[in-house]
Formats: C-alpha cells, structure tokens, sequence
C-alpha cells in the first residue's frame, strides 16, 4: 500500500462520538497517571540506589571520597582563628552529608559553647560599642549591641541599645517584637 493510499484510508475512517472520547481520554488520563506513577518511583529508586552505591562509585568517577574527619578538620582550622560563623558552615555541611556522625554533631555543640563564651561576647561589644560611637546612626550596630548584651543578661544595656534604635527608626520591624 502506497502513502497515498494509507492517508485517504486514515481519513475516511468513521469520526468518533463525543462519548467516546471521554472513554478515551479517561483510558488515556489512567495510562498516563500510572506511567507517571511508575516513572515517579522508579526515578526514587534510581535516587536511592545512587546515595546508596554512590559512595562506593566515587573514587572510579574521580572525585575523592569524604569523610566525616574532613569536615571536623576544616572546622577546627576556623574556630583555631575565631571564624565561628565559618566553621558553623562546613560543620552543618559535614551534617548534611553524614547525619548519624556523633563527631559532628558534638562539634556542633563546641561551636555553639565557643560562639557564646562571655569573653568572646564581651569582645563582640566593645567592637559593635566602637562601631556605633563612630556610626551613631547606624541601626544596625545598635542591633548587635542589644543582641551582644542580650547574650551577657545586661538589662539596662539592652534598654539603652533599643531606646537608640527607636529614636533613630521607630517603624523597623524587628523593634516590634520587644
């Protein structure tokens, strides 16, 4: 059968009632959900295998294997110079990756410890106090002095810090929550 032939013979073929098409595109609709369904938990599995093989797979790819150690490591290199926001950082990273490390996470609570250790607090004070005698109206160094010695239990230096951050903008948000 030529072309030709086969295009007249598809088009004189009889036209389907609109009954029918709500059958086929219920039938339709139905193969479609179930190939999404079944693509849908073969695209999970295929996931799972990866995260599960792909550990193993790593060093025939060429990107070197990690490991919880290498994540405390760079941690410690940050907190040796007082990069506490840094070492938060990879440590929260390492956790992403490996969150059943016990070393992780009490490398977390180190970071934590260290970030509000009284002398580190008092020296984050005396740093935002400079900022904001030479920045009076900086809102923002205002803020940290108040946080700073809300970390500290100093009462009357936080009611100070916030009277300033009121006289300097009254409408900011974050000053209606105290």
């Amino acid at each position: 059968m030529t072309k030709k032939k086969k295009r007249l013979q598809k088009h004189n073929q009889p036209r389907l009632l609109p009954q029918d098409y709500r059958r086929i595109s219920a039938s339709r609709r139905q193969a479609i959900e179930f190939s999404l369904r079944f693509l849908g938990c073969a695209f999970l599995l295929v996931m799972f295998l990866i995260n599960i093989v792909g550990a193993g797979l790593a060093p025939a790819h060429g990107r070197p294997q990690v490991s919880p150690l290498q994540y405390i490591e760079t941690t410690n290199k940050f907190l040796a110079v007082n990069d506490f926001q840094t070492a938060s950082y990879f440590n929260k990273t390492g956790l992403i990756f490996f969150p059943t490390s016990i070393d992780l996470l009490s490398q977390e609570d180190l970071i934590y410890e260290k970030i509000n250790e009284p002398e580190l607090i008092r020296k984050e004070i005396l740093t935002w106090e400079k900022i904001a005698a030479s920045y009076p109206s900086y809102r923002d160094a205002w803020a940290m002095l108040a946080m700073s010695n809300m970390k500290l239990g100093n009462d009357q230096e936080v009611n100070k810090s916030l009277e300033k951050i009121k006289e300097i903008n009254p409408n900011w948000e974050p000053l209606k929550l105290f």
